[in-house]
């Protein structure tokens, strides 16, 4: 059964990408993106930046361009899922890579333009669509001491290449990995693998010359 609601939710999530490319492409007409590529870094810039890659849970946006799920996420049924705490939410996107790690990060980094700095947060960015309210994930599955940090981009450091290690398996569902459609081992799951969704889901989008770049 969470065979078929992977399945079910890949589908949904192929669907958003397609539906959205070209919108995903005018990111590099946006103010937030023009700022970021001349390092005026600001964190609400790249979460602006996500929910243009529906990697957000409000604006019934509900995840829908999230390659990353929980299981529990995944069995809740699309008309139960909320993502307005006014209205009672149910459903949350976790920046499994915090947006204040990806901002320290991206400064400095190697980017010759507005291109680059779109791909540069994609391919960095990793998110999870969990749920959320008294007895979802959202607040119990980040280890002690990485609520607004990750290692992952940190060289040297045990978590290093491996997102996912940010969470306590105890604290939430299996996640799974929409694309391949198979659960994540944070152990062996890596940015690489994360480069080949993006590069994938950028496929779906009809945005090939922008995953053809990411493999040059």
């Amino acid at each position: 059964m969470t065979v078929e609601l992977a399945r079910a939710e890949g589908n949904r999530a192929r669907a958003f990408w397609q539906r959205e490319g070209e919108r995903i492409r005018r990111t590099l007409r946006t103010p937030q993106c023009v700022r970021l590529h001349k390092n005026d870094i600001r964190n609400i810039d790249v979460r602006h930046m996500h929910n243009r890659f529906g990697w957000q849970a409000g604006g019934q946006t509900l995840c829908a361009g999230a390659l990353y799920r929980t299981e529990d996420f995944m069995a809740l049924p699309e008309a139960d899922r909320c993502g307005t705490k006014a209205l009672g939410q149910t459903v949350h996107i976790e920046h499994t890579v915090p947006v204040a790690t990806l901002t320290r990060c991206i400064v400095g980094s190697d980017r010759i333009d507005p291109e680059d700095t779109v791909l540069w947060v994609l391919t960095h960015s990793v998110v999870t669509g969990v749920t959320d309210g008294p007895t979802g994930e959202r607040h119990r599955m980040v280890r002690r001491g990485q609520a607004t940090r990750s290692h992952a981009l940190t060289p040297d450091h045990a978590d290093h290449d491996r997102p996912f290690r940010r969470y306590d398996p105890a604290g939430h569902s299996p996640i799974w990995d929409l694309v391949r459609g198979k659960r994540i081992d944070p152990e062996r799951f890596s940015f690489l693998d994360h480069r080949e969704n993006i590069a994938m889901a950028l496929r779906w989008a009809a945005l090939d010359d922008w995953a053809d770049r990411m493999a040059a």
